[in-house]
């Protein structure tokens, strides 16, 4: 049943909020998976993704430990990274800027937050598998390269390795640079950045270390650092709070010895991982009471800066992605708004509107918003937005027999006074935005909460903290539950938007580290020129067996650990919008 999760909370709260409500974006994601909690080695991890070799964990992540732990936590962190390094840089375009024997030596040398002209670059530079990395053996690691830049839009860059290309595109995904790493390796590293309409900005690189797991007993140490700070982080604002557990958190990061880094004990440093790991293990039962749900999304703009027609084959290529994923996944669930996208795809696609249609029988595809299209919320007058909701309404019950309950408006922003009795009177119950949540100087207190109009209409109104999350790593996550668990006293879910890309399938073949089912580092397929770079949509449920307490992550699984069952995607904008998949 639609709403059904919310209807729960609903019955938590009693907090009304009349004060009229300027919000703005949200691609949220219905509550549905409830599953085991956050302390979990760092399979949902794609910090390779989203944080920098100099960028470490928030603040706002790291709370309820000593300084002498946070210390130690800091250590383990520079341990999944190589340094970024400074770059040969070339403004303008030449031949054969990626050939190995290239003499650059002239070339400008910049480092990462540094610009770039809008005319074609070259960035290139020489990378080695150093003996270790802060006296912490990397032999056989897989390393990861990702070249961060941007241009207030689609960022078209080539990568080449010791002159072959290995990915063009948009938004490329971290590409293999060492396989197994070896002390002594080296690749010239060559990327070549196109023509862009505004100025470039070069954000930095990723060299992430995914330590080699298999057949090997030596743990992850960003693992457990994320294990600690995530049970750190959960423990307080459980249901039943859990703060005299914090000692056993302190007490595992005291277990590890990153003197030996100093020495280099390879050995010594192991042992010390796995020993807290062991007194970490009790605390996975009572974490369990923390729930985060994910479900799929796509948030496709009707018009912005394309043509219609290509919103036509944006929403087709998205829908086929979804029902392709529901095809390869039983358990994967998706969410869609505006009726818009639906009748196009009825009118020109009949069969791929005939497996929509069995979806939402199997309540598998969701139909939320019930209007026409996704307005703006704050200049139309009244009478636009109650028929943009009695069109959408009064199509999908005539297609799909569904009246939608949940109030859904990704990209408006601004949201009128009135618009929880236009709602209400249009079938909808409940409410989800969440760009509230951005404001820097008068931030609503509250997560889940009752809207009312000045007629006494009143919907249940959820915040999300944010539509365009771009990790799923366990300390974001965990520290989003506890603020979630402050500002609504009692209540055990959490409603989590992710923003991972387009219509991406990421293999998880393997281990506990990037890999496993959540994570957004792995792909089977990588972008390859201007068709792939427009592709938009949703991405992935994973299945596959595990044993329990084998490591892997805790949260999308259910039964024991027997499956994995659910992730989360949202996906898709236009170009030049801040949630493109370009």
């Amino acid at each position: 049943m639609q709403g059904e999760s919310l209807w729960r909370l609903r019955e938590k709260t009693s907090v009304i909020y009349r004060t009229p409500l300027i919000f703005a974006t949200l691609a949220c994601m219905r509550i549905r998976v409830l599953s085991r909690a956050l302390l979990m080695p760092a399979v949902m991890a794609i910090s390779g993704l989203v944080v920098s070799a100099q960028s470490f964990t928030p603040v706002r992540e790291l709370k309820n430990l000593s300084p002498a732990a946070l210390e130690k936590l800091h250590t383990l962190e520079t341990l999944k990274e190589l340094p970024e390094g400074e770059w040969h840089f070339h403004a303008g375009d030449l031949p054969h800027g990626e050939s190995p024997s290239l003499d650059d030596s002239s070339w400008t040398l910049v480092a990462p937050n540094s610009s770039a002209p809008k005319e074609a670059v070259w960035y290139r530079r020489t990378i080695e598998v150093p003996k270790t990395l802060h006296g912490y053996d990397i032999t056989g690691s897989k390393i990861w390269f990702q070249f961060r830049a941007d241009a207030n839009g689609p960022m078209p860059q080539i990568i080449y390795f010791n002159g072959r290309r290995v990915a063009l595109g948009d938004d490329l995904e971290p590409i293999v640079l060492f396989d197994p790493a070896t002390p002594g390796d080296k690749v010239v590293v060559a990327v070549k950045l196109l023509h862009t309409v505004d100025d470039k900005h070069f954000a930095g690189v990723t060299l992430r270390v995914e330590p080699s797991m298999e057949g090997s007993a030596r743990p992850n140490p960003d693992d457990i650092r994320t294990q600690c700070i995530t049970a750190a982080n959960l423990l307080p604002e459980l249901p039943t709070p859990r703060k005299d557990l914090l000692q056993v958190v302190n007490a595992a990061i005291a277990a590890i010895d990153t003197d030996a880094l100093k020495t280099a004990d390879q050995k010594a440093f192991d042992a010390s991982l796995v020993k807290a790991q062991s007194i970490l293990a009790p605390l996975h039962p009572v974490l369990q009471q923390a729930k985060m749900d994910l479900d799929g999304n796509s948030h496709i703009d009707a018009a912005w800066l394309w043509p219609r027609s290509e919103t036509v084959d944006v929403v087709k290529r998205t829908f086929t992605t979804a029902l392709q994923l529901m095809n390869e996944y039983p358990d994967y669930v998706y969410t869609q708004p505006a009726a818009q996208y639906n009748e196009w795809m009825a009118d020109k696609y009949p069969d791929l509107n005939a497996q929509i249609k069995q979806r939402v029988k199997e309540g598998r595809w969701e139909l939320v918003g019930g209007m026409w299209v996704e307005p703006d919320l704050n200049l139309p007058g009244g009478e636009s937005l109650v028929r943009q909701l009695l069109i959408g309404q009064r199509y999908f019950q005539k297609e799909y027999g569904v009246t939608t309950r949940i109030g859904w408006n990704p990209d408006s922003f601004g949201y009128n006074w009135q618009l929880p009795q236009i709602y209400k009177r249009s079938g909808m119950d409940y409410f989800v935005t969440q760009k509230m949540h951005w404001n820097d100087t008068n931030q609503l207190p509250f997560r889940l909460f009752w809207w009312e109009s000045p007629d006494g209409s009143k919907v249940l109104t959820y915040f999300p903290t944010d539509y365009v999350h771009t990790d799923l790593n366990p300390t974001r996550l965990s520290a989003d539950f506890a603020e979630s668990a402050q500002r609504n006293p009692g209540t055990s879910e959490m409603l989590d938007s992710v923003w991972c890309g387009g219509p991406r399938r990421w293999a998880n073949e393997g281990h506990a580290g990037p890999g496993g089912p959540l994570d957004c580092s792995r792909q089977e397929t990588r972008h390859g020129g201007a068709d792939d770079a427009l592709q938009h949509g949703a991405a992935l449920l994973r299945r596959r067996s595990v044993e329990p307490g084998s490591g892997f992550a805790d949260v999308g699984l259910r039964n024991n650990c027997e499956r994995v069952y659910a992730t989360a995607f949202v996906f898709v904008g236009g170009n030049g919008h801040s949630d493109v998949e370009r």
